[in-house]
């Protein structure tokens, strides 16, 4: 748009929602400096999405699966930073990245008011925040001529009224995760090792007040880890393992047909794996490089589903009847 000044966005159809909605979208300002002879690149981000900034693929925003169904049923616990705020708030964050080896990254978060979401064409059922949610994110680079590495950590603090009632008590959502990536670049073949983990701790206040909850105060993990191979940069096959787990909670975590749990228990866990083509990426296809162009075929299978792998809901629904086969075509100009 300017010097050192950018935006990236989504816009988003939904054939399930019928809907037309504002995605992803970050506008920030950075510049290329020097400190003691080493370059720095410093920054700006304001953005609607925690971790949507981040350069690294480990993180939830731009994690693996990079688009999976809207319309397959999905586990129904999910840390706040994981997706619990996506395109609900506006933040501001700060960050440098010294030497091509150190990031840091520091910011906050609030919800946006109903009437500029519903003009997006999003929802409003995140709540709304209780003051500012601060943000942060360390995380140290090493890159050699056809390899990096990195390992990295980051956190949110979430305080949050439901239903938008800004009075009473809040939940109070705190996350903290480490993250870690290997990638490797040859002259045909590619190789990328990505992996994250959450730990959340619960101060349900509200929920335990009105009964929605059976516990003042929860925890809930996330683990991710996926490999992926890519030739010539067009054709690649990635496996990834996920899992979920966490407290018992027969007030959240209630029976009921699909997305329910018998047993009390956010418990999910399983595999993906997927094959897909991506032939105008490169600079020199046809078009290239602005027909981004990617086709595939993914398959979930579950192991566990709401904390059980059989009869998990309840009503005679097993893990297994969530396991999904889906065919997708993506673009991006």
């Amino acid at each position: 748009m300017a010097s050192g000044l950018g935006i990236f966005s989504q816009i988003t159809y939904s054939g399930i929602d019928k809907a037309t909605a504002l995605d992803n979208t970050d506008i920030r300002y950075a510049r290329q400096t020097e400190l003691n002879g080493n370059d720095l690149i410093i920054g700006v981000s304001m953005n609607n999405n925690p971790t949507l900034q981040d350069p690294w693929n480990t993180m939830t925003a731009w994690g693996f699966p990079f688009i999976a169904s809207e319309l397959a049923p999905a586990p129904g616990a999910g840390t706040m930073i994981n997706g619990g705020l996506e395109m609900q708030v506006i933040g501001l964050t700060a960050y440098a990245y010294y030497n091509n080896m150190l990031y840091v990254e520091v910011g906050g978060y609030t919800t946006l008011a109903v009437n500029t979401l519903s003009g997006l064409g999003i929802g409003a059922d995140a709540g709304k925040m209780d003051g500012i949610a601060p943000y942060w994110r360390i995380a140290f680079n090493k890159d050699t001529d056809n390899q990096s590495f990195s390992v990295g950590a980051f956190g949110m603090i979430t305080k949050l009224f439901p239903n938008r009632v800004v009075s009473g008590p809040d939940n109070k959502f705190s996350d903290v995760g480490l993250d870690a990536t290997y990638q490797y670049f040859g002259d045909d073949n590619t190789v990328s090792v990505n992996s994250r983990y959450i730990h959340e701790n619960q101060t349900l206040n509200a929920d335990f007040a009105d009964g929605g909850a059976a516990n003042l105060e929860n925890s809930l993990n996330s683990f991710n880890i996926n490999a992926a191979y890519y030739y010539k940069g067009t054709y690649g096959f990635t496996a990834g393992y996920f899992s979920t787990w966490g407290s018992h909670d027969a007030g959240i975590y209630a029976p009921s047909q699909v997305d329910g749990s018998r047993v009390g228990k956010p418990n999910s866990n399983g595999i993906i794996f997927q094959i897909d083509a991506t032939p105008f990426g490169k600079d020199d296809s046809w078009a290239g490089p602005f027909a981004n162009v990617r086709v595939g075929i993914q398959y979930t299978i579950y192991n566990k589903f709401n904390g059980a792998k059989d009869n998990y809901d309840g009503l005679g629904r097993n893990a297994s009847d969530n396991n999904t086969l889906y065919l997708f075509s993506w673009f991006a100009f």
